[in-house]
């Protein structure tokens, strides 16, 4: 039987709760950010190009990933502004942007103490598709719980995004473990369960309704409501 030796978290609606967050308020305040600078047209119109262009790149067959500063510039050069993903103006924007989605994130109370009884004996990290990385460190500071992680990854550092195995492996890189010796938790089955478990990782679907347990485990390797039950179900791996 192998051994666990390293746990590897989701981030957002796994270990962070992020059902607060509205997402076109936010985007709001950024296009308010580049309408004061004289480069977008009227929030309906800058909206509707922004989806257009988040869809494409989300799409892109090879799973890359495309840093948020790179979205927005892409949106703006649709209406004739010349700008790049450097331009300060966009990095005002992005950062209007990352702000009013870290403030909306919270946590359950019990999980600060969960991850340090969990960090005495695994390695953890922390792998999230995000195309602003910052958000990471940021808000794990924010929770204090930061100093139990040993390796924090976004796919706007690595350049690729969950399910595509360029990111899981990076991950078990920098943990120095086997894909065997590791577990994935995450509550999204393509991007998380399927991800993890096509590099040879262990699963464990974090579903917070109550699904058939049956159909549930053919698809991962443990099911859990709450991320409470980790001890336990790690023995079980």
């Amino acid at each position: 039987m192998v051994t666990i030796k390293a746990v590897i978290f989701d981030f957002g609606a796994t270990l962070i709760m992020d059902d607060r967050f509205d997402y076109f308020d936010s985007l709001r305040r950024a296009h308010k950010v580049l309408e004061s600078e004289g480069i977008a047209p009227s929030f309906e119109e800058f909206k509707q190009a922004y989806l257009r262009v988040r869809e494409r790149l989300w799409n892109d067959p090879e799973l890359r990933e495309y840093s948020y500063d790179h979205r927005l510039a892409e949106v703006v050069k649709l209406f004739g502004f010349k700008v790049s993903e450097s331009d300060a103006r966009i990095k005002k924007a992005t950062d209007v942007f990352c702000h009013a989605l870290i403030d909306s994130l919270y946590m359950e109370d019990y999980v600060p103490t969960l991850l340090g009884r969990l960090h005495e004996r695994y390695k953890l990290a922390v792998v999230s598709n995000l195309g602003i990385p910052e958000v990471l460190p940021i808000t794990l500071g924010k929770f204090d719980i930061k100093k139990h992680f040993d390796a924090i990854l976004a796919s706007g550092t690595v350049g690729y995004r969950k399910p595509s195995p360029i990111i899981f492996e990076e991950a078990l890189k920098t943990l120095d473990t086997m894909p065997r010796e590791a577990a994935f938790v995450g509550d999204s089955l393509y991007h998380d369960v399927q991800g993890a478990k096509a590099v040879g990782m262990k699963t464990i679907w974090l579903r917070r309704e109550i699904l058939d347990a049956e159909k549930a485990t053919a698809v991962s390797d443990r099911i859990i409501r709450e991320l409470a039950e980790l001890p336990r179900v790690l023995e079980t791996l």
